[in-house]
């Protein structure tokens, strides 16, 4: 999902409908939305006009807009009627009304599925697709859901589920009945109409949940989950909601990023510690956070950068309440693609208010956090500029807000692809 690309997901799950989707919108949200999505370096959200905003730095952020300088939010021209966002490693994609996806930003692997590798600085429709759901955005790949739940991806082999690089919208073998469909840094997630969750992509800590180590070009049943209402993808690790309200994870847990009280890595499944009420969850690089029914949040994993939002450096083996925080309608994780492992705990988290206020928190390495800087923030800050927000979308070092008219706006910074 553009986790998440789209943070506030299209629901295509088992309830009554009369057309061919039915949008559901998390507990307390506003009918009209309310997204963010966090990735590697940029944050995007959505607002109540169903506009984009994006902040972090990158250049082709600047290619859109001549005047724009610095790393604070700027609106996204020519957006209008938004109901998904996903945030890539130098791509983002949304989703409008009307079913037709669009993208910008580098395709080095063909992720904005053009045909080319060609690199565009406005939204450009994402091939021929008219009838998306949902969309997710991830390490140079792009994935759709259309209407008829089956799912369509673009990009790099690893990461589109198709095993092959593709430049143009191709269809998934044998993935119908998708629901939505997740992006995370090395790996890509669908949750499915029934509830059971697949993924795909590097495996190489049992990410990909099948109950064994290793990578897959296609998608992975994990095992016992067959009730997911929400899934995650962090850097190593992957978490899903249940129907109850609980929350599973499944990875490596070096920071204690599965919340089960160990730092034992798991390949399949194991349940967080203590939440029974998750409506949402978001992934970084080593800590996780979900959204309870109340609008309150919950973290756990790495201490270091503020990721589970206080003050100390140690890592949190069971969830953490996120002081000042009780009324968010959306979250969204995300992490800079860094290979050191010194930087493995590095990441930024994000929540729209139901008040229409947008906050963040962590590593802030390329100004994700909207803060106007890239100074570290141990406890959760406004962004700046940013009012009416209702969605928020996390990149590789980029971030967007969907917010009021005339647009949405965008930051982040840039580097070398594969």
């Amino acid at each position: 999902m553009v986790g998440k690309p789209n943070a506030r997901r299209l629901r295509i799950a088992a309830v009554p409908f009369v057309l061919a989707v039915l949008v559901l919108w998390p507990a307390g949200a506003a009918a009209d939305g309310e997204r963010i999505s966090t990735g590697y370096g940029v944050t995007c959200a959505t607002d109540r006009s169903e506009h984009v905003i994006c902040w972090g730095e990158d250049d082709w952020y600047r290619g859109m807009n001549g005047t724009y300088t610095g790393l604070g939010p700027h609106t996204i021209a020519g957006l209008d009627e938004v109901v998904g966002l996903g945030v890539g490693e130098e791509h983002v994609c949304t989703l409008q009304r009307d079913g037709v996806p669009k993208c910008w930003g580098r395709a080095v692997q063909g992720e904005l599925g053009l045909g080319a590798t060609t690199t565009v600085v406005t939204p450009t429709a994402y091939g021929s697709i008219d009838d998306g759901v949902d969309i997710a955005v991830g390490d140079w790949a792009t994935c759709v859901v259309r209407s008829d739940t089956s799912l369509w991806c673009s990009g790099h082999a690893e990461y589109n589920s198709i095993g092959t690089r593709r430049t143009v919208p191709t269809a998934s073998p044998g993935m119908t009945g998708v629901a939505e469909v997740v992006r995370g840094p090395f790996r890509m997630c669908a949750r499915m109409i029934a509830g059971s969750v697949r993924c795909w992509g590097n495996g190489q800590y049992g990410e990909l949940g099948g109950g064994a180590a290793g990578n897959s070009s296609t998608p992975v049943t994990v095992v016992g989950i067959a009730d997911a209402v929400d899934v995650a993808v962090g850097r190593t690790h992957v978490c899903a909601v249940l129907a109850s309200g609980g929350v599973r994870c499944w990875g490596r847990n070096t920071y204690g990023q599965l919340g089960d009280g160990t730092t034992t890595a798991r390949l399949s499944p194991v349940a967080v510690v203590g939440i029974d009420d998750a409506v949402e969850v978001a992934a970084a690089s080593s800590a996780t956070c979900a959204r309870l029914a109340t609008g309150a949040v919950k973290c756990w994993g790495s201490g270091r950068h503020g990721l589970v939002g206080d003050l100390t450096a140690a890592n949190a083996l069971t969830p953490v309440t996120i002081a000042g925080l009780d009324d968010a309608v959306a979250i969204s994780g995300g992490a800079p693609f860094l290979t050191s492992d010194e930087r493995s705990t590095y990441g930024t988290f994000c929540a729209a208010q139901r008040s229409g206020n947008a906050v963040c928190w962590g590593t802030n390495y390329r100004g994700e956090a909207g803060t106007g800087g890239k100074m570290e923030q141990s406890t959760p800050r406004a962004m700046e500029g940013v009012i009416g927000a209702t969605r928020v979308a996390l990149g590789v070092v980029q971030g967007c807000v969907l917010a009021g008219p005339p647009g949405g706006r965008c930051h982040r910074r840039r580097r070398r692809a594969p």
